[in-house]
């Protein structure tokens, strides 16, 4: 934890496939990136950014996202994700998230994530 600073950046680009349409995922009816497919990837980026700081044992969860999804892909675009880490507070972590084809602004959001042990979260459900 102690290697993570607000500032820090990483981006991911991923090409749009039909598996991630609206069409396939059931969240609409065309074959455009679905905005479910655009929430993955954008927690993808966030949390691969934190991953190197984390203690061993640790990984994070989302818990919030406000996305904006304000243009549509088509099969074959390449979208980029860029993450970065506005603040932390405790184990809770603040992104804001931008989503791009090309230099076009596809999608925002603010996300947050929280740090846990992943053995005692997984515990909770062995029980």
């Amino acid at each position: 934890m102690d290697k993570l600073r607000p500032g820090m950046v990483y981006e991911h680009t991923k090409i749009v496939t039909e598996e991630d349409t609206a069409e396939a995922h059931g969240s609409g009816d065309l074959p455009v990136y679905a905005t479910p497919a655009l929430v993955a990837l954008m927690e993808y980026a966030s949390k691969e950014l934190v991953k190197p700081g984390l203690s061993e044992g640790e990984t994070t969860v989302g818990v919030k996202m406000d996305i904006s999804h304000l243009k549509a892909t088509v099969v074959g675009g390449a979208v980029r994700a860029r993450a970065e880490l506005l603040e932390m507070e405790g184990r809770r972590l603040h992104f804001r998230i931008e989503a791009y084809e090309g230099e076009m602004l596809i999608g925002e959001a603010i996300h947050d994530r929280v740090m846990v042990d992943a053995q005692r979260f997984m515990s909770k459900f062995s029980k």
